[in-house]
């Protein structure tokens, strides 16, 4: 995006008072706790191990679970915010295809193929995939329009596993993976999209 359309939001800066340790990690300052500033005075450590509130490595097994929920919660915590999707076709698509990355670009080439033979497919195309944008695709399941639904990936399920999770037996699932190493083409999506049409 065009960064003057961007919202900077400046995180929480630590200010210690007279005696106090930093915890860079802490657990009882929201699930991201303010942040120090470096060569201001006072040491902290950094370490991708699992670590304690003041950042020295542990094998506490009560304080890695804490510290592990805590950073689990930054992500789900703000997951609205966070997950991102595309679609295409929604006005008249009749099968809807789930489709990520490359595959999900020659996915939107198959569907554009189709209308001339008036095959009606839309494509959802998750751009994050954890989290997940799990309310979208239920939501786009839950509103009988679609009659089936479509997974091309250069995967061997990995994707239709989420979207079968979701979907929870509400419509028919057909696959498309292929791991040979050769992209997932608009034409083996095609003839997949027709396989449920």
């Amino acid at each position: 995006p065009d960064p003057e359309t961007l919202d900077i939001v400046e995180r929480k800066i630590f200010k210690p008072k007279d005696g106090e340790k930093y915890r860079p990690f802490a657990m009882d300052q929201g699930d991201v706790p303010p942040m120090g500033s470096f060569f201001q005075g006072y040491r902290f450590h950094l370490t991708g191990l699992n670590h304690n509130e003041y950042g020295y490595p542990t094998i506490e097994p009560s304080m890695i679970q804490r510290q592990q929920e805590r950073m689990m919660n930054k992500i789900t915590n703000n997951a609205d915010r966070i997950w991102k999707n595309e679609t295409f076709g929604m006005d008249a698509g009749e099968v809807l295809v789930v489709s990520v990355g490359s595959t999900g670009s020659a996915a939107k080439q198959a569907i554009q193929g189709l209308e001339a033979e008036g095959i009606h497919a839309a494509l959802f195309r998750p751009l994050t995939l954890w989290p997940f944008p799990e309310p979208d695709l239920d939501q786009l399941i839950d509103s009988d329009q679609f009659r089936a639904i479509v997974v091309p990936e250069a995967n061997l399920g990995q994707l239709v596993w989420e979207v079968d999770r979701i979907n929870r037996g509400r419509l028919p699932i057909q696959t498309l993976q292929k791991v040979d190493g050769t992209p997932v083409t608009p034409d083996e999506i095609a003839q997949k999209i027709k396989e449920v049409y």
